[in-house]
């Protein structure tokens, strides 16, 4: 049996903490159009994936994935992410009518984050 690449489990589990969060702001978020969070999420997502081609060369840097063999550690530390948009999740219920668009689009960046780890480490690209 093939094991499962921990950085697409990573992204798996991220997208359904986001999917979650989507969900409780649109049941407890402000009376706004129901698509108004789903589309949020999915355009900063893309928009996240599509720009990242251009970041390492503007910015000088080499990417890798978010979990590495090299350091066990990493898989601690790549917790916190589904973590805290499921952390994130659990404040609508608590504030019912408040927006929490700002935490759906700082869960699309995680997500989109965690979705070109996955990539990366099934391409077989290591960091450095």
């Amino acid at each position: 049996m093939k094991r499962i690449d921990p950085n697409a489990l990573l992204a798996v589990s991220t997208l359904l903490a986001l999917a979650m969060l989507v969900m409780s702001a649109t049941i407890f978020g402000p009376a706004d159009p129901p698509w108004r969070y789903v589309a949020t999420a999915a355009v900063v997502t893309v928009a996240f994936l599509a720009l990242q081609p251009f970041v390492p060369r503007f910015m000088k840097m080499k990417k890798g994935p978010l979990i590495t063999r090299d350091a066990p550690g990493t898989v601690l530390w790549a917790a916190v992410y589904p973590g805290l948009i499921m952390l994130a999740a659990v404040l609508p219920p608590l504030f019912p009518g408040v927006s929490f668009g700002l935490a759906v689009v700082v869960g699309g960046v995680i997500l989109g984050s965690t979705i070109e780890s996955a990539i990366l480490s099934l391409r077989g690209i290591q960091p450095g």
